[in-house]
């Protein structure tokens, strides 16, 4: 049936808009400006990676100066 080519032809007659995404781009532009609302996630993760370096410095710090 599928070589055939009848449930591509099935699917056509039961929904006219199912082959839409057969083609879609391989690249999707956004043409936004960069503000402080659409960047707000690279800063969080950002602040997050300082937080938890400065974390781990200071526990090896300790660690050490224990033994």
């Amino acid at each position: 049936m599928t070589e055939a080519g009848l449930f591509v032809q099935w699917m056509k007659m039961d929904e006219p808009k199912s082959t839409i995404c057969d083609h879609e781009p391989r690249k999707i532009t956004v043409m936004t400006s960069l503000t402080l609302s659409n960047l707000w996630g690279m800063f969080v993760l950002l602040a997050a990676g300082y937080v938890i370096s400065l974390f781990l410095l200071c526990f090896e710090v300790l660690s050490v100066c224990t033994y």
